[in-house]
C-alpha cells in the first residue's frame, strides 16, 4: 500500500490504540489488521479505510493523504454514510416484507383449507334426501356460494379444480 500502513501504525501508537482494538473497531479479524499494517494485504477497501480512520480519530482524507476539495469529499463522505444508513432501513423493510408474507402465505393456506371443508359441508347437505323439498332454494344458494368461490379463485386463494370438483360432486347429488 506504499506507505501508508507505516502512518496508521504510528497513529495508532501514538494514540495508544491496541491492534486488538483496532480490528474491532473496523469490524475485521485481527490477523487481516495486522496485515494492513504489516503491509501484506495489497490494497483495502473503502469503507475498511473509512473505519480504520475513525478509530484513529482522523479524517480518511488525512489519512490517505487525499488532496482536492475537502468540502467536496467531506460531502461525499456524509452522503456514503447516509446511503449505507438507507441500505440498513431498506433490509428492515425487506424483513418486514418477508414475515408478511410468509404470514399471508400461511393464512391463505388456513383459508383454503377452511373453503374447502365448508364446500365439502354445502355437499353434504345438499344430499341429504330430508332436504330435496328445498331443492330448488338450495341449487341457488349452491350458484351463489359458486360465484363467491369463484371470487376466491381470482383471488388466488382457492384452486378451481377444488370449485370444479365441489359443483361436479352437487351436481351428481
Amino acid at each position: 500500500m506504499k506507505g501508508i500502513e507505516g502512518k496508521i501504525k504510528r497513529i495508532r501508537n501514538d494514540n495508544g490504540l491496541s491492534k486488538a482494538y483496532m480490528s474491532r473497531a473496523c469490524d475485521i479479524t485481527p490477523t487481516a489488521y495486522s496485515n494492513i499494517e504489516d503491509d501484506i494485504t495489497d490494497s483495502i477497501n473503502i469503507e475498511t479505510g473509512r473505519k480504520i480512520a475513525k478509530a484513529l480519530g482522523v479524517s480518511f482524507n488525512e489519512l490517505f493523504e487525499i488532496e482536492g476539495d475537502s468540502q467536496k469529499i467531506d460531502a461525499l463522505n456524509n452522503q456514503i454514510e447516509r446511503l449505507n444508513e438507507r441500505v440498513k432501513e431498506l433490509k428492515v423493510q425487506i424483513a418486514d416484507k418477508d414475515a408478511l408474507i410468509l404470514y399471508f402465505s400461511r393464512t391463505n393456506i388456513n383459508v383454503r383449507n377452511f373453503l374447502i371443508k365448508r364446500m365439502k359441508e354445502l355437499n353434504a347437505r345438499l344430499a341429504d334426501p330430508e332436504k330435496s323439498h328445498e331443492e330448488k332454494n338450495v341449487w341457488r344458494l349452491s350458484e351463489i356460494l359458486k360465484n363467491q368461490f369463484d371470487d376466491f379463485v381470482f383471488l388466488g386463494v382457492l384452486e378451481q379444480s377444488d370449485v370444479d370438483e365441489a359443483v361436479k360432486n352437487n351436481k351428481e347429488k
